[in-house]
């Protein structure tokens, strides 16, 4: 894995907070989740993939 990946997974597992997540710089703010996101940073350097869920 990339040494920019590891060090972007880092930051997220890091996070308090989801930065932009809100009508002025992102129309789909809603959409944003900590909790996910952390989720999907602990499983990507053991699985090597990123699966992305549509929420509709």
């Amino acid at each position: 894995m990339k040494e920019a990946v590891k060090t972007f997974l880092k930051r997220v597992l890091e996070s308090e907070k989801v930065s932009a997540a809100n009508k002025i710089p992102c129309k789909n703010f809603r959409d944003h989740s900590l909790e996910g996101a952390k989720e999907v940073a602990k499983k990507v350097p053991d699985e090597g993939i990123l699966i992305l869920e549509i929420i509709s």
